[in-house]
């Protein structure tokens, strides 16, 4: 029985072969700049979080790296093709199994119906097709060679009682993981009740899709990999606008206004992966920028993305050797919520890079001057491996910060997070190479100037590697009634601490809703120890205390006090000094009470190696200053810095 107009069948044949190992594939992803996209639905069909792996290869075959994505239970997520790159070409699936993949295929232009492609497991060596009604539409094949072994590609049509009417090769030695593509022509012909076979020696797998002829205005829903119609020959590096010239009068060289809502007005391609041209380049000797992007819709003013993963090429570069601006960016529509600038990076190379070599310039400056903005001020995103941003200044004479960061508003100046957290790196590292701060803190209205938390990490890390400063490495100054320091938890200091006072703070015992109870620390010209105890006498008045088997190796120069709890002691004494782990004690009345307190100075390999300088002169700018102004009736413009202090 004849059939008109069949419906684009595919069905995977198992006659022949056995499968391969069932690998999860999309065999096509529609080339960019050809009139369709290709999207992905990444659906989690189960009941837990689950991991998608996304296996990218060009049509030669090669991998362009992995992208992975985690999904919530019962949601989906729908991602551009165009977001893996230029190149992809198509894809193989791994992960949770729970993730199911859908590619959907649509023509950019008019309206239209998209084409669903579920993911498929099936790899055979031979696969049938019925076409479609030539006269309306064309039937094409994208074959992705899923085998170890380069491949021949034959293509059969058979009539209804399975006589071949035309056989052809259409794709010659498909390397493993390669992908080919094939439109139906001749010697085929549109005969009714014909089949298609697609035989190879290799397993391959299969997608075939329906497309309309350029002619007509719906657009492709796919197409081979053919040069765009032109009416003549175009240079040998690319096209070219028709007239694109110097213009001696005031006005633009080129304008280009788009009265559309959602093409873009200009777009520049630079589809060589391993060109080094830019995509697009300005210059300009004038007074006035080099480029200047207002955005006055809910759009970006400028949206800059690097798509090359193997690049190590900044996204933007800027370079300024005048007196204005490097770049001025601004956004004065105040209802829009999007970004000014925004800079997506997939590549190795920085995500911003800038650099200031005039003398008295500013490297960049962000201004929000919307009072209700709720969004940060700069966002930076870095899925990379090289630095989000660097910012470099290269004039040693230049008396400004590299990074200034300014803010009235209500939230932090600046936010840093890092999220991975198998990092062991720090989220923030400030060097200085010069007689100033590495960082300096700074708080006006009474909230903490500097606040630092650790997990599993260190919470803050400040070094001084400089052997010839006197600088301290940290700095925490506080001129109101506050903390200029509070640390929540065990404090080890590797080193001396030295101080004008000490005490230590508890709840009143008898009142500790309501009071604070405080002591001093005691304080020696000694690095001195001090032990206490009681010890019960015998029968004769005597006693021996027992010392841990450390109090030796750690402590010399032992003085003892004796007293007598009780009953009176006036002959009591130290029998023995300390020996081999003890003391003795005589005189005492029988089956009396003694409490003892021995001190000790410190002895062990650090005491001796930094020995107490008990007076010492002030060095430098030190002299003729104070620590403590205010006690000797003096101003603070007297005071010693920590900054400048030496030990």
């Amino acid at each position: 029985m004849k059939k008109n107009n069949y419906l684009l069948i595919l069905l995977a044949s198992l006659a022949g072969l056995s499968l391969m190992a069932q690998t999860r594939i999309i065999p096509h992803v529609t080339r960019p700049g050809g009139g369709f996209e290709t999207q992905f639905i990444l659906e989690n069909r189960g009941t837990a979080t689950a991991l998608n792996l996304l296996n990218i290869f060009n049509s030669s075959g090669q991998a362009l790296g992995t992208f992975d994505m985690f999904i919530l239970p019962g949601t989906h997520v729908l991602v551009n093709a165009s977001e893996y790159g230029p190149d992809v070409s198509h894809l193989t699936i791994d992960g949770d199994a729970e993730i199911f993949v859908t590619a959907v295929y649509r023509a950019s232009k008019n309206e239209n119906s998209p084409a669903h492609i579920p993911e498929s497991r099936t790899q055979s060596t031979l696969w049938r097709i019925f076409a479609s009604n030539w006269n309306l539409t064309f039937d094409g094949l994208a074959i992705v060679n899923t085998g170890t072994a380069k491949t021949n590609v034959q293509l059969v049509q058979k009539n209804e009682m399975g006589l071949v009417i035309a056989q052809t090769k259409i794709i010659d030695q498909l390397a493993p993981m390669a992908k080919g593509l094939y439109v139906l022509a001749a010697p085929f012909t549109a005969s009714d009740g014909s089949s298609f076979e697609i035989v190879a020696d290799q397993p391959i797998a299969v997608t075939a899709l329906r497309g309309s002829y350029p002619s007509d205005p719906v657009g492709y829903l796919w197409e081979n990999n053919a040069l765009p119609a032109v009416s003549k020959a175009q240079p040998a590096d690319g096209f070219s606008l028709p007239h694109v010239g110097t213009y001696n009068h005031a006005g633009y060289v080129l304008q280009l206004t788009q009265e559309g809502q959602n093409a873009s007005t200009a777009r520049f391609d630079l589809n060589n992966p391993s060109g080094n041209g830019n995509a697009l380049y300005m210059a300009s000797n004038a007074a006035g920028p080099v480029l200047q992007s207002a955005s006055f819709g809910n759009a970006p003013a400028a949206l800059l993305q690097g798509k090359n993963t193997t690049s190590d090429q900044p996204i933007l570069s800027v370079v300024n050797e005048g007196h204005g601006n490097s770049a001025f960016l601004a956004n004065t529509n105040a209802s829009a919520d999007q970004s000014t600038l925004e800079i997506s990076n997939e590549g190795k190379g920085s995500g911003i890079e800038m650099e200031n070599t005039n003398k008295d310039g500013t490297l960049a400056t962000w201004v929000n001057r919307s009072t209700d903005s709720n969004l940060p001020q700069f966002v930076i995103q870095n899925q990379g491996k090289s630095n989000t941003t660097r910012i470099l200044t290269t004039n040693t004479q230049n008396q400004v910060p590299a990074l200034d960061v300014y803010h009235q508003g209500l939230g932090s100046a600046a936010s840093f997070h890092t999220f991975e957290s198998a990092n062991d790196q720090p989220t923030v590292i400030t060097v200085s190479r010069g007689s100033g701060s590495a960082l300096k803190a700074e708080s006006l209205n009474g909230s903490t100037a500097i606040e630092g938390y650790g997990n599993r990490s260190l919470g803050g890390y400040f070094e001084q590697t400089n052997a010839e400063s006197n600088s301290a490495a940290l700095v925490a100054r506080n001129q109101g009634n506050g903390f200029a320091a509070v640390f929540h938890g065990d404090v080890y200091v590797n080193g001396n601490l030295s101080k004008n006072a000490g005490t230590f703070v508890i709840d009143h015992p008898l009142d500790p809703e309501n009071k604070y109870l405080y002591h001093s620390f005691v304080e020696s010209d000694q690095m001195m120890n001090l032990y206490s105890g009681t010890v019960q006498l015998d029968a004769e008045g005597q006693a021996v205390v027992k010392l841990p088997d450390w109090f030796e190796a750690l402590n010399t120069d032992i003085s003892y006090q004796l007293t007598a709890v009780g009953k009176p002691g006036p002959g009591l004494y130290v029998a023995r000094e300390l020996a081999d782990g003890s003391f003795a004690i005589a005189g005492g009345q029988p089956q009396a009470k003694v409490s003892w307190q021995l001190t000790g100075v410190r002895q062990d390999a650090y005491a001796r190696q930094n020995p107490l300088i008990v007076e010492k002169e002030k060095q430098g700018e030190e002299k003729g200053k104070l620590l403590n102004p205010q006690a000797f009736g003096k101003t603070e413009n007297e005071a010693i810095r920590f900054s400048d202090r030496s030990r």
